[in-house]
């Protein structure tokens, strides 16, 4: 019923993360690392463990944020989950700037990309954005029914 602004920020949070399949997350000797990289789909790239990490952390975000939209009658529940996704918004972005998504040999070949990191920080406001709304609904719901 009051539902409103925090659904726009779980499908903004839901649309980051497929941006972040489609864009790089790192480069390694001039080839583009996504999250989506495969170990066939370059010979000369091996994804690590950091890797399936990141892409199950990207893949969790997305799940969560679009089943918080269909949780609007349970707000006290979707409000610890969007701030449980926040965090792991935040894990991602360290997962992609603090681990190596390839195996590298030379560690000054290998580049972060921080348009990836840039947009799990966004991702991470959109929920805590999300949560903070669902505060102030719940807040007015206290207050409608202290005044019947």
């Amino acid at each position: 019923m009051i539902q409103r602004i925090q659904t726009l920020f779980f499908l903004g949070s839901c649309t980051v993360a497929l941006v972040l399949l489609m864009i790089p997350s790192a480069r390694y000797q001039d080839l583009s690392v996504y999250l989506t990289q495969m170990d066939d789909a370059q010979d000369n790239l091996n994804t690590t463990l950091h890797h399936s990490l990141a892409l199950l952390l990207n893949f969790l975000n997305l799940v969560v944020s679009f089943l918080l939209i269909l949780l609007y009658q349970k707000r006290v529940l979707q409000r610890r989950l969007a701030l449980g996704s926040a965090v792991v918004w935040m894990a991602l972005a360290g997962c992609i700037l603090f681990l190596p998504l390839v195996e590298v040999q030379n560690r000054a070949d290998y580049q972060v990309g921080y348009w990836a990191i840039g947009l799990s920080a966004l991702g991470a406001v959109f929920q805590w954005l999300a949560a903070q709304y669902i505060q102030k609904d719940i807040d007015l719901l206290k207050q409608a029914d202290r005044i019947r």
